[in-house]
């Protein structure tokens, strides 16, 4: 059912069908086992512009605050505003954090946006709707200190955009001083608003821009972040790496094995130890690597970080660079067999896909672009879409140039040939560059097609292995 108001747009959908859409792809989510823990309290007063609606009527305003959860959709708060527009709510979340608000009213979404929440925190929101191109304003003491920390992110992602824009070569100089810049107003918000999650975030993201400018001080600022941080991996992280660059690669994991020491929440320590698989695989230490992922296996049993090092490990033990690539058959769109055997003396781009995937789509152009360009040597591309249905694919191919050898993955594969567990695609697109002798020579997650070109024109040259 279609539905519109003066001051709403129209749907094409409910609007509590749209909701759990949001929140399932913007909801923070809840740690693994653990139950609500923060409480804020939520009130304010909507109401609707009298030159749009003179009635001053302003019931049926429905606010939503909520997160995406293992079984679906949790309604942390919910509220229906009175005739006079007022509504107040409790908040119980599972964590501090940012976490989607709704507004809407008799099945309109009038606006989609964001709320701090913290411990105790109360929150007011008075607005008039239409709201046009005004910002949608809560006022907190939490929710001042995010919007300070978004607002200097802005400005720094502007100032960077206007300095690209503006010079014709690349200032490293200028960039470097933005950076510092920008880093230093994040990490004064940790103290204009002390004890605040967008204080928090600031003083993680000051530690983020530094790493790459200037690592003391990202090291030195890293040792005042506290664990609680809902950032701290990313701290870490970026602290391990600047260490390395310092001090080398061992000072780095040696540092990291600090932090496991340190924390005490579980979820935080498989974090870390998951960086310290990164980190052992960055310094090409692939049996350490596997060997702290069996550490995650043992201690995380039954997590989503314990599924997550088991197949790190498969991938360590079988999808690594100068491993032999699995050997699989599968029938083609054109309804014939093919066998990667057969392809033994080319170079092959193995790639896994969905084609709804518009971040897919857009790297068709590049991948045809290589197929024919690779055309003077041995060179095929194996394409094996990862959406069963069959219509949709069609959809896909349908007056599209996608040349190659063409599959879709089978839904009930033979014993021992399914190529979708044999290569352990578990992200999408997922790429396996094969050189002549049937080895694997580089692997890629995610949408890295320029990095398979050039990989492509390093195997073509006779160019040594990537290490």
């Amino acid at each position: 059912m279609v539905t519109e108001n003066a001051y709403g747009r129209r749907l094409l959908i409910p609007a509590f069908l749209f909701l759990a859409g949001f929140l399932l792809l913007n909801g923070c989510g809840k740690k693994e086992g653990e139950d609500p823990t923060i409480s804020s309290y939520f009130q304010g007063r909507l109401t609707v512009d009298p030159a749009v609606d003179s009635v001053a009527d302003y019931r049926e305003f429905e606010i939503v605050v909520g997160q995406s959860g293992p079984d679906g959709l949790d309604t942390l708060g919910y509220a229906v505003t009175d005739s006079t527009g007022y509504f107040a709510m409790d908040v119980v979340a599972p964590q501090k954090g940012i976490y989607p608000l709704l507004i809407s009213r008799r099945g309109v979404i009038l606006r989609m946006d964001e709320i701090a929440l913290a411990e105790g925190d109360t929150a007011t929101l008075n607005a008039t709707f239409p709201l046009g191109n005004r910002l949608l304003r809560i006022n907190s003491k939490e929710n001042a200190a995010v919007m300070a920390y978004k607002n200097t992110i802005a400005l720094h992602n502007q100032m960077l955009r206007e300095l690209v824009a503006a010079s014709e070569s690349y200032d490293v100089g200028e960039v470097g001083r933005v950076v510092g810049q920008s880093a230093t107003i994040l990490w004064s918000l940790r103290e204009n608003f002390p004890n605040t999650l967008g204080g928090e975030l600031a003083a993680a993201h000051s530690v983020e821009l530094l790493g790459g400018w200037n690592a003391s001080l990202a090291v030195e600022r890293a040792q005042l972040i506290e664990p609680d941080n809902p950032r701290f991996i990313e701290v870490a992280r970026t602290a391990r790496q600047a260490t390395a660059r310092l001090q080398g690669p061992e000072a780095g994991i040696a540092l990291l094995r600090s932090y496991i020491e340190r924390v005490t929440d579980p979820d935080v320590k498989a974090a870390l130890h998951v960086e310290l698989v990164a980190a052992y695989m960055d310094n090409g230490q692939t049996e350490e690597a596997t060997q702290a992922a069996d550490e995650i296996v043992s201690g995380f049993p039954g997590t989503r970080w314990a599924d997550w090092a088991q197949r790190a490990v498969y991938d360590f033990e079988n999808l690594m660079p100068g491993t032999l690539a699995p050997s699989f058959s599968i029938r083609t769109w054109e309804g014939s067999t093919f066998a990667l055997d057969s392809l033994r003396g080319h170079i092959v781009l193995l790639e896994f896909y969905r084609p709804e995937d518009p971040s897919y789509q857009n790297e068709v152009a590049v991948r045809n672009a290589l197929y024919q360009v690779a055309g003077s040597q041995p060179f095929e591309i194996v394409s094996i879409s990862m959406q069963p249905d069959y219509e949709i694919n069609e959809a896909f191919y349908d007056g599209r140039q996608f040349p190659g050898i063409r599959a879709i993955a089978p839904i009930a594969p033979r014993v021992g040939d399914d190529v979708v567990a044999l290569y352990n695609i578990h992200t999408l697109p997922r790429r396996f560059l094969i050189d002549q002798n049937g080895e694997i020579y580089g692997r890629y997650d995610g949408y890295a097609i320029n990095a398979v070109v050039e990989d492509v024109a390093r195997i073509a040259l006779g160019a040594d292995q990537p290490s």
